[in-house]
C-alpha cells in the first residue's frame, strides 16, 4: 500500500520545483524583454548625437544643345557624435563604424535617393557621382578623425555621409539671374516638399576591438525642414531614446 504522506510529499516538491521553474523563466522573460527594450545600457562608447544638415545643390552641365543647365539634387548630410563612456571599467578603443543595410521605409514621390560617402578632394565635401555612391559606409579606428579617409579617432569622434535626392530636374542657366545655391533651387523645377520627403532606415555598428559588437537601427524623416522656403534647414538631436544598441 503507498503510504498516503509520501505521495503528498512527491506531490508538494513536484508543486515547488515546477513554481521555481515557472519563476526562473518569467525572471528570465522579463529580462529579455527589458533588453529588447532598452538595450545595452552601459555602452564604451555612445552616439550622443546625430546633426542633420538638409538643403539642395545644382551640377551645371551642358545638354545635347550644347547649352548649359543646372542638374538639382536635395542633399541631406548627416552627422554622428560618437563620445568615450568614461563609467566604462575597461579600457577600450574602437575598431571599426558601419553603416549599412539602408532601407527606405517611406518612398519620395520624385527623385531617387542615394547614399554618398565624403570625397577626398579638398574643395567639395560632397560630390554626388557615381563613385561616391555607396551601399554602406565603414569608418575605421585610427589615431585621429578623418572623414576624406573614412577614419574616426578610436577614443571617439564625428563621423558623417551623405543621403541625397538625385535626378529631380533640371534648369537652363540664365547669364543674369542670380540664384542662391540652397534648397530654393527646387522652386525653379517645381518640387515641393510633399514630393521630396521620404524616410529611410538603417543599422548603425560599433565594433570595439577585442571586446563586443553593438547595432542599433536607426530610422530618420528626410528632408528636415521645408528647404524649399527656408533654403537651408538643420535638426539637432541629442535625446536619441528612439535608438537601441544591442550586443550581436
Amino acid at each position: 500500500m503507498i503510504d498516503k504522506r509520501l505521495l503528498t510529499n512527491k506531490t508538494r516538491n513536484t508543486f515547488i520545483i515546477a513554481l521555481a521553474i515557472f519563476v526562473i523563466l518569467l525572471i528570465a522573460g522579463f529580462i529579455m524583454l527589458k533588453y529588447d527594450v532598452q538595450g545595452e545600457t552601459n555602452l564604451p562608447f555612445n552616439l550622443s548625437k546625430i546633426n542633420i544638415v538638409s538643403t539642395a545643390k545644382e551640377e551645371t552641365v551642358k545638354n545635347e544643345e550644347d547649352k548649359w543647365q543646372m542638374n538639382i539634387l536635395q542633399n541631406n548630410d548627416i552627422y554622428f557624435y560618437i563620445e568615450k563612456n568614461n563609467d566604462y571599467r575597461k579600457d577600450v578603443v574602437i575598431e571599426k563604424v558601419i553603416f549599412d543595410n539602408f532601407n527606405i521605409i517611406e518612398e519620395n514621390n520624385i527623385g531617387e535617393v542615394k547614399v554618398y560617402k565624403p570625397s577626398e578632394d579638398e574643395s567639395d565635401v560632397y560630390k554626388y557621382k557615381e563613385e561616391y555612391e555607396v551601399s554602406s559606409v565603414e569608418y575605421k579606428g585610427s589615431l585621429v578623425t578623418n572623414n576624406k579617409f573614412l577614419e574616426i579617432n578610436n577614443q571617439g569622434g564625428i563621423v558623417e555621409f551623405s543621403i541625397a535626392n538625385i535626378n529631380l530636374g533640371s534648369y537652363p542657366i540664365d547669364q543674369e539671374q542670380t540664384l542662391s545655391a540652397d534648397g530654393s533651387l527646387l522652386n525653379l523645377i517645381n518640387a515641393n516638399y510633399d514630393d521630396l520627403k521620404f524616410s529611410i532606415a538603417f543599422d548603425m555598428t560599433i565594433v570595439v576591438e577585442n571586446e563586443n559588437t553593438y547595432k542599433a537601427q536607426i530610422i530618420l524623416d528626410l528632408p528636415v525642414g521645408d528647404i524649399t522656403q527656408e533654403g537651408v534647414s538643420t535638426q539637432e538631436d541629442n535625446e536619441l531614446e528612439d535608438i537601441v544598441f544591442k550586443r550581436i
